[in-house]
Parts: structure tokens; C-alpha cells; sequence
């Protein structure tokens, strides 16, 4: 009984080390809800209608309204003249599944079934008590701006005047990947206005819909994102559900939005050192289309409207969270922790050097199945020092096995007399029996790493390997369990055992028949059972992690015939 205990006990710490060990890692710091002394009117009324049932697709939602287009090399879309909205954009590098032609839509009209969006226009501020002895004329969503023709299709120039003669401007430009430069400017010079200081904010609202259930990922984070006060910010999408978040007026948003696995779309403070912008979010429940609606709301500093001109500036990104492009928009525009859009985890200064090792491999093998196994050979080249040692303690275990084998019979009845003798004769023999683990932990935190980079980058989705490989992100899509296919099942999930973890199980137990079996009965048995528990704990791994794994076990395996025979 007391071995099945610890039999038992020592399954149930596997489960936890394995599944368990970044749910206690993962960051919890998300922004408290504040209170500010700005009274900020009509703060999330525009999007309060939203529940009115309008077009069911994307194109029917692309018929309502004048569009201005624009498209380079990566994105296309359109700004909807009609309320300022850039409302649609696809991923043209990224299709929705392997081998169809469907892009990613990471923009869409609102009223569509999944709107996304992001709506500029402006606010009228004032103190607590404050009042505004006149009203003035603000653009709206329904409000038809007047487009400049003359401008290319990334260089949109959009303008509006009001009954009182003030000119609001919005011009927008894209670089070649996924950076639009905006600016807004409110021209009040040449207007009928004779009210003195009259305070107004530029306001930037984004929208994001989530279908199904928003429950919290233990291995990645989505949800707003952002740097505040020179800090990373991590929002999961049920806590906005539950209560509002609002930065305090006092700090400093860097840049702010909306993150999934793969995509961002974030808002981008030009001047990184102004403290004077507020960012908040909160949610609504869509009862006719039967899902979650997330707005963020950002207001830029106030401005006196005195018969002057006053101008807001900011950065827009809108693409795919390719970490090398994240790396040179962080550089070119100095934006704080911006790669970090990237969940690359609490491991981030192993993960990202892993992962800029993988790039480099690719680049020159153009394959990122063999960057994994280069990548393998790497590491294994780098601690062989360290698996030397291992071995050859494993072997200095294994001469000694007959004595240990004459103290299990001399204290067959005393347990703790046997484990007292056998820690003497390891001292006596100079052998390190934990020896053998250092490797296997050193190992640890590469292999978590390694499992980051292939879960969370975008590098990785959809990148195949050979044969039936397709996506090295992706568990292996075979099983044993209707023979590789040839039988026409499809079984449950949790019978989906390909080749890949056959291999992996499989080089796991050869490697342990090469090394010397534990003293302890228990253990051993153990020990052998763990490739088979492995099988089926890794089984839904992605299948770049377990090449990985089976082409380290095959080079260990090498490597302890190499020792071997070389000299102490």
C-alpha cells in the first residue's frame, strides 16, 4: 500500500510540474480602476446602439457608407468617411487555415456580426462644476467628412467644418507593413466662436468582439495590452467583463490596445512623456448576435479652444505580432517594451533569444522543423560538459550495482538500514546519484521556452515541416488509434496519439534502458512508466516541441555511446 501511495504522489507532481508551472508565474498585474477629477462627456456613448441589427457580412457591411482605400504589401482596407472609422482591414500574408485563400480579417464594419473598428473624433471637457455657456458643433458617427483626392491611397487627408466655422482635420498615412501615422487638428482661427476656454480632447475608441467563452488562457495572454508608466499592463478580457478599467490621469500610456495570439491593434502615444492621456475600457453584451463587444476609449491632453490651432498625434498599429517587426517599429519609434505584445512569458529572457537563435536558423535553412533540430544540436553541443559527467556517474552507478544488490538482500526487512547503507557506499565509491538529473534540469527551462516561441508566435503558425507536418504549432494530426488513417474514424480527442509521440515515448525509453536502473523498486518503476505517461500528457503538444524532444532523446542516446569510450 505504502508504494501505491507513492506511486500515486508521484504521478500527481508530474501533472502538476508539467501543466501547473506557469499558472503561478503568469503576470497578474492588471490596471485598478482610477478616478480622475475630469468630467468627460458622453464617454462611451458611441458605441451604445451597437445592438441594432445591421448587415451579417463584412461586404454587406462595406456597401454602407463612402470609403477611401488603402493597401500596401501587407494590409488592405478602407476608412468609412462616414464617422471617421477605419473599419476595415485584412492580413494579406495570413489565411485564416492552411491551403485556403481566405485572409484574416483583422478589421470589420460596425453592425457586421463581428465588428471591430476604431472611431477618431473629439470631446468636450470641463471640471467638476464647470459648464459650457455654448455648444459646440462636434463630428460624429454620423457625421460625412470631405476627402482630398489629390493624396495617394496611404496619405488619406479628411476634413469637416462646423455651423460655427471650426475646421476639424484628420489625416492618416501607412507605412509598408502595419503603421499608420495620424494626426488630428481642430482649426478654430477663422470661426464665429467669441466663448473663451472652452476645453476640448481629441478621443480615439476601439472596438474588439470575443465569441464564445472568455475564459483566461494559463499559457498565453489576450486581452488589452500596454505600457503604463513604463510598466507592462496584462487585462484579461473576464476581468473587463466584470468591472471597468481606467488608467489615473497622472500616468503615462505609452501605447494601449487590444492583443490576441497573433494580432494587435494598438494606439501609440507620439510623446511618450505626456501624462495627460487616459485610457479605459469596458464591455457590453450583444443579445442579438450573442457576443462580447470590448471598447477601449483614449482621450489625448486638453486644449483651450481660443481662436487657435491644436493638434494631436499619435501611432496606430494594426497587423500581426511578428516579433522582428515589433523589434524595428520599438526601435524607429522608441515604444517601450512594445515586442512584449508577444507573450513570450515570465521566461521572456530565455524565450527570446531562443526564438532570435530559431529565426536565424530559418534563415539559413529555410525550414523551422530543422532550425528545431539545429537548435537541438546547439544546445546539446553547450552542455555536454555537463552530460560527460552524467554518464559517467551513471556508469560509475552501474559498476557498483552487484554491492547494491547485496545490500537489498543483507537488509531485505529494514528499509531504512538499506537506504542508510547505500548512501555510505555512494560516498565511499565517489558517486553523485542526482548527477544524472543536472542535465535533465538545465534542460527544463529551454524545453518551456521552446514551448513559448511555438505557441505564441506568429513566425510558427502555419509553418510545416515534411510530410504530413503542416503546422509545427499545431498537435501532429495522425493516431494510431485508426491506423495513421487508413481506417475512416475520426477518435475523440484524447485518443488522438500520432507518430510523433510514439517517437518521442519511444526514443524516452530507449534512453533509459541505456542508463543504469534506480536502487529504489518504486522509482524504477516509476521510471519506466513515465514515457508511457508522457505519450499521453504530450500528445496535444505542438509538434515542433516534439521534434524537438525525440531528436534531443536520439542525440542523448548518441551522445552516451560517444562517452562511452572516451577516457575518464
Amino acid at each position: 500500500m505504502n508504494q501505491q501511495i507513492r506511486m500515486i504522489a508521484a504521478a500527481v507532481i508530474s501533472v502538476i510540474i508539467i501543466t501547473g508551472w506557469q499558472y503561478f508565474f503568469v503576470s497578474d498585474t492588471v490596471m485598478e480602476p482610477q478616478q480622475h477629477e475630469l468630467q468627460l462627456d458622453e464617454e462611451h456613448k458611441e458605441f451604445e446602439d451597437t445592438n441594432l441589427i445591421g448587415p451579417n457580412t463584412i461586404e454587406e457591411g462595406l456597401k454602407d457608407g463612402q470609403r477611401v482605400k488603402f493597401e500596401n504589401k501587407y494590409v488592405a482596407g478602407s476608412v468609412n468617411l462616414v464617422g471617421a472609422q477605419i473599419d476595415n482591414l485584412i492580413l494579406k500574408k495570413y489565411d485564416i487555415e492552411i491551403n485556403e485563400s481566405d485572409k484574416v480579417v483583422l478589421l470589420s464594419p460596425e453592425f457586421t456580426k463581428n465588428p471591430d473598428f476604431i472611431k477618431i473624433d473629439w470631446r468636450l471637457s470641463k471640471k467638476k462644476g464647470q459648464t459650457n455657456d455654448t455648444e459646440i458643433e462636434l463630428p460624429n458617427k454620423q457625421t460625412v467628412w470631405s476627402f482630398d483626392h489629390k493624396n495617394s491611397n496611404n496619405h488619406i487627408l479628411m476634413h469637416w467644418t462646423n455651423a460655427q466655422g471650426i475646421i476639424f482635420k484628420i489625416e492618416i498615412s501607412l507605412d509598408d507593413k502595419y503603421m499608420f501615422d495620424i494626426k488630428t487638428i481642430v482649426d478654430s482661427s477663422n470661426s464665429s466662436l467669441t466663448v473663451q476656454n472652452i476645453q476640448i480632447r481629441g478621443h480615439v475608441s476601439m472596438q474588439r468582439t470575443r465569441n464564445g467563452d472568455l475564459a483566461d488562457s494559463m499559457i498565453l495572454h489576450e486581452g488589452p495590452t500596454g505600457v503604463v508608466d513604463g510598466k507592462l499592463k496584462e487585462i484579461n478580457f473576464s476581468d473587463v467583463q466584470s468591472e471597468n478599467y481606467r488608467t489615473n490621469k497622472d500616468q503615462r500610456v505609452e501605447w494601449l490596445g487590444f492583443s490576441d495570439k497573433y494580432w494587435l491593434v494598438s494606439v501609440i502615444s507620439k510623446n511618450p512623456q505626456n501624462k495627460g492621456i487616459l485610457g479605459s475600457f469596458s464591455s457590453t453584451f450583444d443579445n442579438n448576435w450573442h457576443n462580447t463587444k470590448f471598447q477601449m476609449d483614449l482621450f489625448f491632453p486638453i486644449h483651450n479652444l481660443n481662436k487657435n490651432v491644436v493638434e494631436d498625434s499619435f501611432l496606430l498599429f494594426a497587423g500581426a505580432k511578428s516579433i522582428e517587426i515589433l523589434d524595428s517599429y520599438e526601435k524607429l519609434y522608441n515604444i517601450t517594451m512594445f515586442d512584449r505584445a508577444v507573450d513570450l512569458g515570465f521566461l521572456y529572457f530565455i524565450t527570446k533569444p531562443i526564438f532570435l537563435i530559431l529565426n536565424y536558423f530559418y534563415q539559413l535553412l529555410g525550414n523551422f522543423g530543422l532550425a528545431i533540430m539545429l537548435l537541438t544540436v546547439l544546445m546539446k553541443t553547450l552542455l555536454f560538459p555537463l552530460a560527460y559527467k552524467s554518464v559517467k556517474s551513471m556508469n560509475n552507478i552501474k559498476k557498483i550495482q552487484p554491492k547494491i544488490a547485496k545490500l537489498k538482500e543483507q537488509y531485505a526487512d529494514n528499509n531504512m538500514m538499506f537506504q542508510q547503507a547505500l548512501v555510505s557506499l555512494y560516498k565511499k565509491e565517489k558517486v553523485n546519484p542526482a548527477s544524472g538529473c543536472l542535465p535533465v534540469i538545465l534542460q527544463m527551462p529551454i524545453f518551456f521556452a521552446l514551448y513559448k516561441v511555438l505557441y505564441v508566435t506568429i513566425e510558427m503558425r502555419h509553418a510545416p515541416f515534411f510530410l504530413w507536418i503542416h503546422d509545427l504549432s499545431a498537435p501532429d494530426s495522425t493516431t494510431i488509434f485508426n491506423l495513421f488513417g487508413m481506417i475512416p474514424w475520426e477518435p475523440p480527442l484524447f485518443l488522438m496519439i500520432g507518430v510523433l509521440p510514439i517517437a518521442m515515448s519511444l526514443t524516452m525509453f530507449l534512453q533509459q534502458m541505456s542508463n543504469p536502473q534506480p536502487a529504489d523498486p518504486t522509482q524504477a518503476f516509476m521510471m519506466k512508466l513515465m514515457p508511457l505517461f508522457l505519450l499521453f500528457m504530450f500528445a496535444q503538444f505542438p509538434s515542433g516541441l516534439l521534434i524537438y524532444w525525440t531528436w534531443s532523446n536520439t542525440l542523448s542516446i548518441g551522445q552516451q555511446f560517444i562517452i562511452k569510450y572516451l577516457p575518464e
